[in-house]
């Protein structure tokens, strides 16, 4: 670029958004003669054949893998390390490994009513699917109450994976699910725990599905659009 340096930089959001930065300026005058482009990119979009595919690739494995792990450590113990080994270690590196608190694509999102006996509400992506074995669920701050108890996942965050998944006694619109996880009342093994979808009063649930890792590019890659 003649007497001119630059520099690129590429940082992922939370929510797998992407930001480009390129910075130019003279050689001889680097302070006042920066020019920034910047440029957004925003989170990725999913296919219903990216979903289906990606129960139908990953979604046995990571649950049977994590199967395995009952009663014992998943790395550091961690609710959120149980979902990154099983998508990064029994997916043989072509999933999406978690970023942050996302897992894949999303499907949709329960939020707790609040009002007993009404169940949460649902907002469904534009492309999504039913929850299903494989899938992972992601926590905050939930409480889901029953006639004789209540359960809490998520101070604030806390990381599930679907085992089982079938219909709820009392509303056909949600499931009921086996969740593996660990890291439960301070325990840091892998356990198993029984969900009523429709009994989320409190807080907020994500669904995702594991996808492949080329739906999104690489830090690395996105630089060499810019």
């Amino acid at each position: 670029m003649g007497k001119k340096h630059f520099k690129m930089m590429a940082f992922r959001n939370n929510d797998l958004s992407t930001i480009k930065l390129k910075l130019i300026w003279e050689k001889t005058d680097p302070k006042s003669t920066v020019e920034p482009e910047l440029k957004f990119i925003p989170p990725p979009m999913a296919t219903q054949e990216l979903l289906l595919q990606g129960s139908s690739k990953y979604g046995e494995h990571i649950a049977s893998w994590c199967e395995v792990k009952l009663g014992s450590k998943v790395g550091d113990g961690e609710c959120w390390t149980l979902a990154h080994d099983a998508l990064e270690k029994s997916c043989g590196k072509h999933a999406f490994v978690s970023s942050g608190y996302c897992h894949g694509a999303i499907l949709y999102t329960l939020i707790g009513s609040e009002k007993k006996g009404v169940p949460p509400s649902v907002v469904k992506e534009s492309v999504t699917d039913e929850l299903k074995r494989g899938d992972i669920l992601q926590f905050t701050s939930c409480g889901f109450r029953y006639p004789n108890k209540a359960l809490f996942f998520g101070d604030p965050n806390h990381t599930s994976e679907a085992a089982e998944v079938k219909p709820s006694p009392d509303n056909s619109q949600f499931q009921k699910v086996v969740v593996l996880h660990q890291n439960v009342n301070g325990h840091k093994i892998v356990s198993t725990e029984e969900i009523e979808l429709d009994k989320l009063m409190e807080g907020k649930l994500e669904v995702y599905r594991p996808v492949d890792a080329s739906w999104i590019p690489s830090l690395e890659d996105s630089l060499l659009s810019l």
